[in-house]
């Protein structure tokens, strides 16, 4: 469901005090079967894959057949990379490119199969491919028509693809066969996450700073959207007029500092929804029982995708322009660890703006997390420099994926 970040509408030790004892404690994996506690405090890499293609931004999984698959666009060859890895050796399996694997890729395990989303460099008439799962065969064609896609999130329970599309900020609704089932009206939608246990999609709004809610039964909004941090002004600024240099958004009287709502997932346990604001650097909960913000922690600027592990009280966000993995315990509200996950960009470099201009030193982007449906893996793939025209001798040039265990401080048992 990860969108690529340069396509988005501004592109851009814990240690334990244990009473009596003066020794640190011991990190163990958290395993449903171990009598460890579940909760989730840390996570630590085991491995990292190199060699993999340059600007590879979304990371996906078929927990039932154990395979990876990850999915980018190549800005400066205009060609988009396809990989299907085995999930227990990490090799892959097989790897195909086209012009249109430049947007969102969804895992549909029935049937066994991936549909990649194109959105065709801003035309409105978007392409979807179904691939086979393993040797990646393409399927079926569909045409989206008035649609450039913009993110993909899939209703496993119901079959339904929410898709948000940059024509119009509108939600679109299809079947599992893409036929187009109703139109829910938006102004700028941007990402999805779906509760399929209460049928709840909850979509961020990127300008406005507010989260939609959806009934998915009827596939409507309940209530009003639900606000999460400081929106654009003047409202809507960003419709009438851009400028091909910085700022893109001249209208706009709060470009640096408005909130910029991003990613956004489902605890499917708790009910808990956590939203990522991009700009400021805020990581929101919201009660999905209320509909309210219960808390937000202030992170730093650039994270930017979220990911829950249900059951493990844990929510995990990365940044982009620090190349971070946050862990945040859901219960305390507050971050428990920070893993690096690629180069940070220099300190001066505001990448959500697209300023390049200020930046000294631009690093890896962090930009696609997934965790496995046990949680005992987390997956993040960082896309490298994305640099137009990166120098192939650069160790920043290319992808890599970091695989991590998740880890809890606590080493007594229940």
């Amino acid at each position: 469901m990860t969108k690529n970040p340069k396509k988005s509408l501004t592109t851009k030790s814990i240690s334990l005090m244990v009473a009596l004892c003066i020794c640190a404690a011991t990190p163990v994996y958290a395993d449903d079967g171990s009598g460890h506690y579940r909760d989730v405090t840390g996570a630590e890499i085991i491995k990292k894959i190199t060699g993999l293609p340059p600007q590879l931004f979304s990371v996906a999984l078929n927990n039932q057949k154990n395979l990876i698959y990850l999915t980018g666009y190549n800005y400066a060859t205009g060609v988009g990379s396809l990989i299907v890895m085995n999930g227990f050796t990490h090799q892959i399996i097989n790897q195909i490119t086209s012009s249109t694997l430049n947007a969102s890729l969804v895992v549909d395990e029935k049937t066994g199969t991936v549909w990649a989303f194109s959105n065709n460099g801003g035309s409105t008439n978007s392409t979807v491919i179904q691939y086979s799962g393993v040797t990646l065969q393409a399927l079926k064609t569909v045409q989206l028509n008035n649609v450039n896609t913009n993110v993909v999130a899939f209703n496993r329970r119901t079959g339904k693809f929410y898709v948000t599309n940059y024509s119009n900020g509108e939600i679109e609704v299809y079947d599992r066969n893409l036929n187009h089932l109703l139109t829910i009206a938006d102004d700028n939608s941007n990402y999805v996450a779906i509760n399929e246990k209460t049928n709840r999609i909850y979509v961020t709004n990127y300008w406005d700073a507010t989260v939609s809610v959806i009934d998915g039964r009827t596939d409507t909004l309940v209530g009003n959207p639900i606000p999460v941090g400081q929106a654009i002004t003047p409202d809507d600024c960003y419709k009438a007029s851009q400028s091909s240099t910085y700022p893109f958004y001249p209208s706009c009287t709060n470009y640096n500092t408005f909130a910029a709502t991003d990613g956004i997932a489902v605890d499917q346990d708790t009910g808990k929804i956590f939203v990522a604001n991009v700009n400021d650097g805020q990581f929101v909960t919201i009660d999905g029982k209320t509909n309210q913000v219960v808390s937000t922690l202030q992170l730093e600027e650039g994270i930017y995708n979220v990911v829950t592990m249900p059951g493990y009280n844990a929510a995990l966000g990365i940044n982009w322009d620090r190349s971070t993995l946050s862990v945040v315990d859901e219960k305390q509200e507050k971050r428990t660890d920070t893993v690096q996950v690629g180069a940070p960009d220099s300190a001066n470099c505001l990448r959500i703006q697209w300023d390049g201009g200020n930046c000294s030193y631009w690093g890896d982007l962090t930009s696609g997390i997934t965790v496995s449906e046990d949680n005992q893996t987390i997956y993040v793939i960082d896309s490298g420099s994305q640099l137009e025209n990166p120098d192939p001798s650069n160790p920043h040039a290319n992808s890599t994926l970091y695989i991590l265990k998740p880890i809890s401080l606590h080493s007594e048992v229940d």
